[in-house]
């Protein structure tokens, strides 16, 4: 088995993997939190068929997420101290940001609107599904503000069992239990379907998203085992003209609008997941200064608050836009009233992880070289 790498001239070499940084890839993680921003914050009232699609950045994050871990775990496996430097480094990397997220939530919020308006929705719930990362787990709560933290959780949830695949089992076979993954949890949606589990709680489902993961990892490990990449380059295209075709099945089955529906759990989400880690081979072995665009790059390096912090900023500033609305009788100004609301949202968001950035994420991480 080859130790393999992608090099900044994308050539395999043999110096490990994980101490190689590709731009593409910031650049396919600044696409993916642009995909949920334009979702989640879309200011006008008609809203094309397009946009809801856009909500599978969530599942281009998970792809992204299980190649880039898998790489890390396959390229310390076997080394002093695997477990305390993987769980440390991700515990700096998620947990001050998480935490002071909550805390936001929990007080400062709620200070803030009895101070200005008291009538403004917080949260008064239970905390520990939020604080054990397991609130995809109940996703009728809805909590204000908290809602989008499920795909956090899942996160967790597969940072926690991930490891001890990767450290136990031999790498020979890792490929073939990724793929085993995808099986299972396409046999879950299957059977859960058919037992009368609505689309909505399995689009939270940890066991009917892993998969996603999943097919990141196998990209992983495709790029690292030169038998494995033979196999996988072999069979690669096949796979994105089938997943291409069950994707255009899926949005005739579906309308095209209901990303949560059963069709998109059970033929689209595979599908669009095995396009996802298509992209993210293609950025991993070949220049594509498309996905190195400094924009997409920005989004990508900021996009852990981004996502935190985005629905908290949008409702507040739609609040304001509401408020200018009525003020305006004449209904041609209130598109643009949306437009501008819109904006200054993404503004502030993008400024709020940046400050995020300077002051608080990287002087944490800084203690990475501890580990």
């Amino acid at each position: 088995m080859a130790s393999a790498v992608v090099t900044r001239s994308y050539e395999l070499v043999s110096r490990p993997p994980a101490a190689v940084h590709i731009p593409a890839l910031d650049g396919i993680r600044g696409i993916a939190i642009a995909m949920v921003l334009v979702v989640h914050l879309w200011p006008l009232p008609w809203v094309p068929p397009f946009v809801h699609l856009l909500v599978a950045g969530v599942d281009l994050f998970f792809v992204l997420s299980g190649f880039l871990i898998t790489g890390v775990l396959i390229d310390h496996r076997g080394r002093a101290n695997y477990f305390r430097n993987f769980y440390a480094r991700r515990a700096l990397r998620l947990t001050p940001l998480y935490v002071s997220y909550l805390l936001l939530i929990a007080f400062a919020l709620p200070a803030l609107h009895k101070a200005i308006a008291p009538k403004l929705p917080h949260y008064n719930g239970n905390w520990w599904m939020f604080v054990t990362y397991t609130s995809n787990w109940f996703p009728h709560l809805r909590p204000p503000y908290l809602e989008h933290l499920w795909s956090l959780a899942i996160e967790e949830q597969f940072y926690l069992v991930w490891p001890l695949l990767v450290a136990f089992l031999p790498l020979s076979r890792l490929p073939y239990a990724c793929i085993g993954v995808v099986i299972g949890c396409c046999v879950f949606r299957v059977v859960s379907a058919t037992q009368g589990v609505p689309a909505f709680d399995l689009y939270y489902a940890t066991f009917a998203r892993v998969d996603c993961m999943a097919f990141g990892a196998i990209v992983a490990c495709g790029l690292r085992d030169e038998d494995f990449g033979r196999t996988l380059r072999k069979f690669g295209k096949a796979a994105v003209v089938l997943a291409t075709a069950a994707l255009m099945v899926d949005l005739s089955l579906s309308g095209g609008t209901l990303p949560s529906a059963m069709p998109m759990r059970l033929i689209g989400q595979p599908a669009i997941s095995i396009l996802f880690a298509a992209a993210v081979y293609f950025a991993a072995t070949r220049p594509l200064p498309q996905l190195e665009w400094r924009p997409f790059r920005s989004l990508g390096k900021y996009s852990y608050c981004i996502y935190l912090s985005h629905l908290v900023i949008g409702h507040h500033i739609s609040l304001l836009a509401a408020v200018m609305i009525r003020s305006f009788p004449d209904r041609s100004h209130h598109i643009w009233i949306m437009l501008a609301a819109f904006v200054v949202t993404i503004t502030l968001i993008i400024w709020t992880a940046r400050l995020s950035w300077i002051w608080l994420e990287k002087p944490v991480l800084s203690f990475k070289r501890y580990f």
